[in-house]
């Protein structure tokens, strides 16, 4: 017996483009529909439950569009059948593997910064579906904003030109209303940094950016751990196994070198006549005033953030980084007497220089 009309209305069609692009949708809605202060709690649940599945389905639209294999988990001659694809009785590829993929075996273009915040979105919704989450909601909305900014570029370059024209014009409808949300969610979190402009400005020489939320408002104490004035983010925790819980400078200079500079721990060879090779170091260097070991190579201030430092997380304490070596240079005692005041090498590198010219 064929279907009536009626039934025929009632079918879900929606093909892997519109269904991604329609998700993002759905967050715009989330983070922009409730009046007051911000979204909701459950607004904000809907809203990185619908951009991780909107993460997933263009990814690996992407992925099959290449070729139908990458999108299972295994790709894998013996097992990989046509039927099983068809019929969707498959496991298809993690989130963190698509990108894996379309960046190696594709030839997609996707930054560290963006693979960075889509594995931070995943966590959250995997947190969020198994135990629970307690985020801020300003985390929340700046990783959005984020996402939603990768994805529009994402389609736009990916999928547009190939839309048939029923399918090009309503995505192009949806992206057209997601960017309009887009604007709106980031002039939410600028109008918030304003507020927070008068705080932030006498701290600007150790204001930094925020791993959570991604905005300079990560401010760094010497006489405790940092947090983040508009997501309120703070350092990890660290414990001694026995009750006693603190914030970690240690761990939050890490955090940061990882999650914003993307700086990867040091490898150090194994010594002469050891089994095993010695285990990776902290991407850290050791304070030359605190002597804590919590200095970041590479950071930027709200005071100059065009400029390169040497930030310690301990004592807040700046330095010059070495144009060779890019290690700290103590300031105490530079510049360098004339005709060498110009130079921006440490004690180390200079004297090399020096030996290499042969001055000495």
């Amino acid at each position: 017996m064929g279907r009536t009309g009626r039934e025929r209305d009632r079918e879900v069609d929606f093909p892997p483009i519109e269904n991604g692009v329609d998700y993002l949708r759905s967050v715009v809605e989330h983070l922009t529909s409730d009046a007051g202060d911000g979204p909701s709690p459950r607004s904000l649940k809907y809203a990185v439950l619908h951009l991780q599945a909107a993460v997933e389905v263009l990814l690996k639209a992407r992925l099959q569009r290449e070729h139908w294999t990458l999108v299972l988990e295994r790709i894998d001659v013996n097992a990989a059948t046509r039927q099983k694809f068809d019929d969707n009785s498959f496991k298809s590829c993690s989130s963190t593997e698509a990108v894996r993929r379309l960046t190696a075996m594709v030839g997609v273009e996707i930054s560290k910064d963006d693979r960075t915040v889509m594995e931070e979105l995943g966590r959250d919704r995997n947190a969020l579906q198994h135990y629970g989450l307690t985020v801020n909601a300003q985390t929340v909305e700046s990783r959005a904003a984020f996402v939603l900014d990768f994805l529009l570029q994402f389609v736009e370059d990916e999928f547009l030109a190939e839309l048939k024209q029923e399918g090009y014009e309503s995505v192009k409808a949806d992206m057209q209303y997601v960017r309009q949300g887009l604007v709106r969610i980031r002039g939410l979190l600028d109008i918030r940094m304003e507020r927070l402009a008068p705080q932030l400005e006498p701290l600007r020489d150790r204001t930094i950016e925020c791993p959570e939320c991604r905005y300079m408002a990560y401010v760094a104490r010497a006489d405790g751990a940092p947090s983040c004035l508009l997501c309120q983010h703070e350092a990890p925790l660290e414990t001694d196994g026995e009750g006693e819980v603190w914030r970690d400078t240690y761990l939050a200079a890490i955090e940061y070198a990882e999650k914003v500079l993307g700086t990867p721990w040091k490898e150090t060879p194994a010594r002469p006549g050891d089994l095993f090779s010695q285990p990776a170091q902290p991407p850290l260097e050791r304070c030359l005033g605190c002597d804590d070991l919590a200095v970041v190579l590479g950071a930027r201030t709200a005071l100059d953030p065009d400029r390169e430092v040497a930030f310690c997380f301990g004592c807040t304490r700046q330095y010059a980084q070495c144009g060779q070596c890019r290690n700290p240079i103590n300031p105490d005692g530079y510049p360098y007497a004339p005709p060498y005041d110009t130079e921006k090498l440490c004690r180390r590198c200079f004297q090399w220089k020096l030996e290499f010219m042969g001055v000495i």
